[in-house]
C-alpha cells in the first residue's frame, strides 16, 4: 500500500546519507504531500484516493503524488511545498523569496506547470476519461495566493480549500466506477510495487501494438459522461471519435444475399473442377512474389548507435549499456548498485501518433525538453518526432526515428544544462546511424 511522500522520502534519505544539499528540498516535498493527503483524506469515505503513484512503470520513474476519483471525476494532484510568497502575474505563477546574499528573487514556476499538464494528458490516455489537473499549494504561506484559478491549464489551489473546492466541483457520472477505479490501481502502481513486477508492466507500456482484452478500454473510454455545467472549466480530454451508426438493416440484407451468391459460385466452380486450377494460379503468382527466408532485419536503435567517447561526459561517471527491444538503457555503479542514469527508446505506431510530447514536438517542429523528479533524482527527457530537429537551433540534427532519450543528471553529478546536452547528443548520434523511417505520426 503506497504512503503518501515514500518516494520523497527515501529520496530524501539516500542524498542526505551522501552528504548532498539538496536532501532539504526533497524532505520538504515529502512534507508537502503528507499535508495534502491530510486535506484529502477530509472528503467524503466514496471517494477514491491514491497516493505516490507510477506514472510510467517499468519505464520511467515519474511519480503521480496523489490520483482522486470522486463525484468531481479524475484529478490528479500535485503538491507543491513552495516557500515565500506566491503570485500570479501575466498568466504565470511566480515564486517570491530572499536569497542567502539578501536581494529579493522572483522565480517562475512555468516548467513545473508544463510537468504537471503533461502527466495528467498522460494518465488521460490510458485510462480514456477525463482528467483534471491540479496544483495544491502546501508552503506556509499558500493561504495567500487567494482564490482557485486556472493558469496554463492547470488549476491552482491552496492545500486549506483542497477538499471543499473539490466537492463543489461540476458532479461527473461515472457509469462504471468499479471499472474505473480498478483500472487507475493497475494502470498506475504504488512506488512500493515489486521490482519484478514494474518491469513487466514496462514492458507492456513499451509495446505500443499492445493488444487489450477485448472490452477493457472500449468500457473505460465511455464511463464518464460529464453532467451540463453552467460553465466550462479547464480540464484535460482524450478526443474520441463519434461512434458510428448501426448499419441499416437494408445493408445488412444486402450483404447476406451477396454472401449467398460468393457461397454459389464457390460450389460451382468446385463441382466442374474450375477451383482447383485457380488455387494453383494464385499459389503460383504468391509463391513467385514472396520473399526470400532470409530477410532483412528491423532497423531499430540500439546501443551500438552511441559511442560513449563522442558524448559530453567530460570525464563523468562510467556508464555500461544494456540492450532493449526498442533502445538501450545505460547504468552506473553507485553505493555498490547499478542505477539506471540515461535510456534511449523508439517510438512507433500509437504512441508517436497519441503521446503529449511527440504531439508538442510535431508541432512546434524541434524536440520537447521536460525536466521532472525521479527515484534517483531530478531527470531530463527529450522527445522528438522523427523529421524534427534535436535542439533549438537551425543547425542542429534532424531526427530519422521518433525517440525519447531521459538522462537522470542530478545522479551523474551534472546540472540541468549539461543533462539537456547530454540527452541531445544521444539523439543525434543514434539518428545518425540510421536512415530516415516514415512517421506515423502525421
Amino acid at each position: 500500500m503506497a504512503v503518501e511522500g515514500w518516494s520523497a522520502d527515501q529520496r530524501a534519505a539516500d542524498l542526505r546519507a551522501r552528504g548532498k544539499a539538496s536532501a532539504g528540498a526533497w524532505a520538504a516535498g515529502a512534507e508537502g504531500e503528507r499535508r495534502v493527503a491530510a486535506a484529502l483524506s477530509m472528503l467524503p469515505p466514496d471517494w477514491l484516493v491514491l497516493h505516490d503513484r507510477l506514472l510510467m512503470p517499468g519505464l520511467a520513474d515519474s511519480n503521480i503524488d496523489h490520483l482522486v476519483v470522486g463525484a468531481a471525476g479524475v484529478v490528479l494532484v500535485d503538491a507543491k511545498n513552495w516557500a515565500g510568497h506566491l503570485s500570479e502575474w501575466q498568466g504565470s505563477v511566480f515564486q517570491h523569496s530572499f536569497a542567502a546574499d539578501g536581494p529579493r528573487r522572483h522565480r517562475p514556476r512555468d516548467r513545473e506547470f508544463a510537468v504537471v499538464r503533461s502527466m495528467a494528458i498522460e494518465v488521460a490516455r490510458r485510462v480514456g476519461v477525463t482528467v483534471t489537473a491540479v496544483i495544491a499549494l502546501a508552503g506556509a504561506r499558500a493561504a495567500e495566493f487567494g482564490e482557485p484559478r486556472v493558469v496554463h491549464g492547470v488549476w491552482v489551489v491552496p492545500v486549506d480549500r483542497l477538499a471543499s473546492w473539490l466537492r463543489r466541483r461540476p458532479e461527473m457520472v461515472i457509469d462504471d466506477r468499479a471499472r474505473l477505479d480498478v483500472q487507475l490501481r493497475t494502470e498506475f502502481p504504488s512506488t512500493t510495487t515489486d521490482p519484478a513486477l514494474l518491469l513487466a508492466i514496462g514492458r507492456e507500456l513499451r509495446d505500443p501494438h499492445r493488444v487489450h482484452p477485448s472490452g477493457v478500454r472500449t468500457a473505460a473510454h465511455d464511463s464518464v459522461k460529464r453532467r451540463p455545467a453552467p460553465r466550462r472549466t479547464a480540464a484535460h480530454t482524450v478526443s474520441r471519435r463519434p461512434a458510428r451508426r448501426a448499419p441499416r438493416r437494408s445493408h445488412e440484407r444486402g450483404r447476406a444475399f451477396l454472401g449467398l451468391v460468393r457461397c454459389g459460385l464457390v460450389w460451382w466452380a468446385a463441382a466442374n473442377g474450375a477451383l482447383a486450377s485457380v488455387v494453383s494460379a494464385v499459389s503460383s503468382r504468391l509463391a513467385a512474389t514472396a520473399p526470400s527466408a532470409a530477410t532483412t532485419p528491423v532497423d531499430r536503435l540500439a546501443c551500438s548507435d552511441v559511442d560513449l567517447k563522442d558524448l559530453p561526459l567530460d570525464g563523468g561517471p562510467r556508464l555500461t549499456p544494456k540492450a532493449r527491444s526498442m533502445g538501450c538503457e545505460w547504468s552506473m555503479k553507485t553505493e555498490g548498485r547499478d542505477v539506471m542514469v540515461m535510456r534511449m527508446i523508439e517510438h512507433t505506431g500509437a504512441t508517436e501518433r497519441s503521446h503529449p510530447m511527440f504531439v508538442r514536438a510535431r508541432k512546434s517542429g524541434r524536440a520537447e525538453v521536460v525536466d521532472t523528479v525521479g527515484e534517483v533524482g531530478r531527470t531530463v527527457g527529450v522527445w522528438a518526432v522523427a523529421g524534427t530537429r534535436v535542439g533549438p537551433g537551425q543547425k542542429s540534427a534532424v531526427t530519422t526515428r521518433s525517440m525519447s532519450v531521459q538522462v537522470s543528471y542530478e545522479a551523474m553529478g551534472l546540472s540541468l544544462k549539461q543533462g539537456t546536452s547530454l540527452a541531445r547528443a544521444v539523439a543525434a548520434r543514434a539518428s545518425a546511424q540510421h536512415e530516415p523511417v516514415p512517421t506515423t505520426s502525421r
